[in-house]
Order: structure tokens, then sequence, then C-alpha cells
């Protein structure tokens, strides 16, 4: 695996991490898929960052197709490490920023 840096400490670090040329992220963990291993392979791509708005921002998924994030409430965010998570209604969901030495990059 790539060496990677320290991920964002905050909500407003994770927006401005995301807004940089050629960001992209890598799910770690979702429990909204838990019954949904079939799906885990795609949400665990890197996936690159296609637009960042002040409310969240689109990935583009390995088949071509656009997914929506909210960024929604600071308080819904925690940041561990290289891991960034949010807590939705249903369970929560983590991802890390990619880096060029991941292995998971290559297209």
């Amino acid at each position: 695996m790539g060496s990677h840096t320290p991920g964002p400490r905050s909500l407003a670090e994770l927006k401005r991490a995301l807004s940089q040329p050629g960001a992209a992220i890598i799910g770690v963990e979702n429990d909204l898929l838990a019954d949904r291993p079939e799906r885990m392979t795609v949400f665990r791509s890197t996936r690159p960052i296609v637009k960042v708005q002040t409310n969240g921002f689109y990935t583009r998924q390995p088949d071509g197709a656009r997914s929506w994030m909210e960024f929604g409430k600071a308080a819904d965010w925690t940041f561990d490490g290289e891991v960034f998570s949010r807590k939705l209604p249903g369970g929560v969901i983590s991802y890390r920023l990619a880096t060029p030495a991941d292995p998971s990059e290559a297209a």
C-alpha cells in the first residue's frame, strides 16, 4: 500500500482538500451497504472528485456515473487520522483521500 498523508481534521479542511486539482476519495466502510456486498466493490474504488459546492460534492464512479454527497452539519463528521466519516440516519460512511501512490488508483 502507498504511503498516506494525514487526512483532514475538520470539515473545513475536508472541503479544501476535495477542491484540490486531482482530488479523489476511496470508500473505507459503509454501514448502509452492509447487506449489499456487491456494491462495496464500487464503494471502495477510487472515485475522482468532479465538483465541489458549498453544500456537497460529486464523485465519478467507475461506470462513469456521478454520485452526490452532501456535507451536512460539521457535527455529523468525525476525523481520525486519514479516515473521515459522516453519520447518516441509516449508519456511518467512511472515506479517505486517495493519493497518487495508492495501488487502487490505477485506471
